[in-house]
């Protein structure tokens, strides 16, 4: 996204709007997630997200990754005139050398990157008008030297937030070189299966089984309790780590605070 913007205000809504306000949507700015934290959790359980917008998946990134390498939270709120949330805008300053970008918070581990809309965010909002909202986020941002940054580096984000159009495709934006994938669920495993492989696949996978199983009982098993959901925690990492070492490439769980955050998230210790 392109960081040279103009600092005009933001534009009404339009017209042909539903009449929520036509004020303009009060920004607030936090450099501190407990500051945001009640009224995250509160707008998350009904905002159109991703898991990774989550207020835990966040917070526990910034506590083992981020704020041990410097990350600072730079979270934006945008309200209507009636003090409900709009949208939840959960970025970071980082720097890299002597450069300072500003990002999503949590991006390396995050596999999309979008904002929290509320539910009818899209009801009341023009493509131009957060266009307008992002350059006076943008001000905001500048205004505080805590925030100060050279360049914007917002990465991984999808076409749809939810059943919503991610509203930063408004703003000017260069496909990610690494396409990503959608698929619709079906009504069951056995119809959604069906569906995606070929009888030909589906008999090379049975006979996959049934080679598998001459090693052991072959069983899915839904894990419950937090000592066994460590342990098969600990073992997948230990997989991952020996497959990165087989294939020569960096070991992910080896870089700091990595481990802990998966460990933590799963089981709420680390």
């Amino acid at each position: 996204i392109d960081s040279n913007l103009p600092s005009s205000a933001s534009p009404p809504l339009a017209a042909t709007a539903p009449p929520i306000s036509e004020s303009v949507v009060a920004l607030t700015l936090h450099g501190d997630l407990a500051a945001v934290e009640l009224d995250w959790r509160a707008f998350e359980n009904t905002a159109d997200r991703t898991v990774f917008q989550s207020f835990d998946w966040l917070a526990k990134w910034q506590q083992h990754i981020g704020a041990p390498r410097g990350t600072i939270p730079a979270i934006v709120l945008g309200r209507d005139q009636n003090g409900g949330l709009l949208f939840i805008l959960q970025l970071a300053i980082e720097t890299r050398g002597m450069v300072r970008r500003l990002t999503w918070l949590g991006s390396d581990l995050c596999d999309y990157n979008a904002p929290l809309l509320a539910g009818h965010f899209s009801n009341h909002m023009t493509a131009d008008r957060f266009a307008g909202l992002w350059h006076n986020a943008v001000r905001l941002l500048r205004a505080d030297p805590r925030f100060r940054f050279d360049l914007v580096d917002l990465q991984k984000m999808p076409e749809m937030v939810g059943a919503q159009p991610n509203p930063f495709l408004a703003i000017k934006v260069r496909a990610n070189p690494s396409s990503a994938h959608v698929t619709t669920l079906g009504q069951n495993w056995d119809e959604f299966y069906a569906a995606k492989r070929s009888s030909a696949t589906r008999k090379k996978e049975r006979r996959q089984l049934k080679h598998l199983a001459e090693f052991g009982e072959v069983r899915f098993v839904n894990v419950k309790d937090r000592a066994d959901i460590a342990r098969t925690l600990d073992t997948l990492i230990g997989q991952k780590s020996h497959a990165f070492a087989r294939m020569g490439i960096e070991d992910l769980f080896a870089r700091p605070g990595y481990r802990a955050f998966y460990q933590d998230i799963v089981t709420g210790t680390h």
